[in-house]
């Protein structure tokens, strides 16, 4: 048998009865009764997530955004392990799954989705063992920068006449130059002469280096090469480089004098 009960009345008891009569072919009557408890619950299950920085400084830059980033968050309160989780960047949609742990949560992501946009949604839903289904949302904004940083870098004069002479060859050279555009202290400077690699940074003051190059090296070549890294607070990356040639006149120039008679007979 079955009958339509609404659920409000249902949930504002607690058991249900029901009777019924039967009457044979001589017109005798029965009527049989019985009662069924049940239980009630109509309270959601409380849930809640959040979302964790999509990278360590929360900035997408330009070499995350050529990468799958793992956006990772925290569930709470009654969300249990495999529950569902819907992770939504601009129009695109991830679905994943509460971890084994029951408290975090993970989904890959093309940082190009993540760069093309500025914050990230999640929505976990629980369910208890009644039935009862909730919902909880959270949102996180970040900073995409994918813009590179500008920079340049120049190299002086091996010295003042821009020749490396004898004397000079047997000498430590300091080799020096200039930096510029976004290039700050203390960014790596990369000198190469020949097969030889110095390394230096740039000098606090922002705008020059300088390092020391044997002579004899500088003798042996005829140029120098320099290269700056420079990186943003994004973390975004540029290499400047440059080229400097000099001359190099290690021989001796040919010498002679004489001495005159001292007097037209050469006698005093």
């Amino acid at each position: 048998w079955s009958v339509n009960v609404p659920g409000a009345v249902l949930a504002a008891n607690g058991d249900v009865s029901a009777t019924v009569t039967t009457r044979d072919t001589a017109g005798n009557v029965t009527t049989a009764n019985t009662s069924h408890a049940y239980g009630v619950d109509t309270v959601a299950p409380v849930a809640s997530i959040s979302i964790d920085d999509v990278t360590s400084d929360n900035v997408i830059n330009a070499a995350e955004s050529g990468q799958t980033i793992s956006v990772t968050g925290q569930v709470g309160n009654e969300v249990q392990a495999d529950d569902a989780v819907t992770v939504t960047v601009g129009t695109e949609t991830y679905q994943t799954t509460v971890n084994a742990d029951g408290k975090t949560w993970s989904v890959n992501v093309p940082g190009s989705v993540l760069a093309a946009n500025g914050d990230v949604s999640a929505t976990v839903t629980t369910r208890d063992t009644a039935g009862n289904v909730t919902t909880a949302n959270s949102t996180h904004a970040y900073g995409v920068d994918t813009d590179a940083p500008a920079a340049s870098i120049t190299i002086d004069d091996i010295t003042s006449d821009n020749v490396v002479n004898t004397a000079e060859s047997g000498q430590t050279i300091a080799v020096i130059g200039q930096v510029d555009n976004d290039v700050k202290a203390g960014d790596a400077i990369t000198v190469t002469v020949g097969t030889e690699t110095y390394q230096t940074t740039v000098n606090a003051d922002g705008k020059t280096w300088s390092v020391n190059v044997p002579g004899a090296v500088l003798a042996a070549n005829g140029e120098v090469s320099a290269s700056v890294t420079t990186r943003d607070n994004a973390g975004n990356l540029t290499t400047a480089n440059t080229t400097h040639t000099y001359g190099v006149d290690t021989v001796a120039p040919v010498a002679s004098i004489t001495i005159d008679d001292v007097t037209s007979d050469n006698v005093i």
